[in-house]
């Protein structure tokens, strides 16, 4: 999905930062100037052929396993709707460094 560039200033950017990322996330390239001159550029990271080549070589080195579908986009909504643990504070991360303990 291609859009063109849209531009953004330092101020701009720094005011509403989450809405910009938000942007980029859905596949725009920001670019973002300071006194009209262009200084940088924001893209998704899937954009970055330096990524994908990287995670071609994980994939092919048996390091990673390559996504069977597109993630769910409810899946944190599902994920933050369980139930939390009932543990009492802090049991959990002494189990966890217990087990880090064992060389497990």
């Amino acid at each position: 999905m291609d859009r063109p560039d849209r531009t953004v200033a330092v101020s701009a950017l720094k005011a509403r930062l989450s809405e910009h990322l938000r942007t980029v996330r859905e596949g725009a390239t920001l670019v973002v100037t300071d006194r009209g001159i262009a200084i940088a550029r924001l893209e998704p990271l899937a954009a970055s052929g330096a990524l994908r080549a990287r995670t071609r070589t994980q994939i092919e080195a048996g390091v990673l396993r390559a996504p069977r579908a597109a993630p769910d986009p409810d899946f944190w909504t599902w994920f933050w709707a369980q139930p939390r643990s009932e543990a009492p504070d802090g049991q959990l991360v002494e189990a966890a460094l217990d087990e880090r303990a064992s060389g497990w």
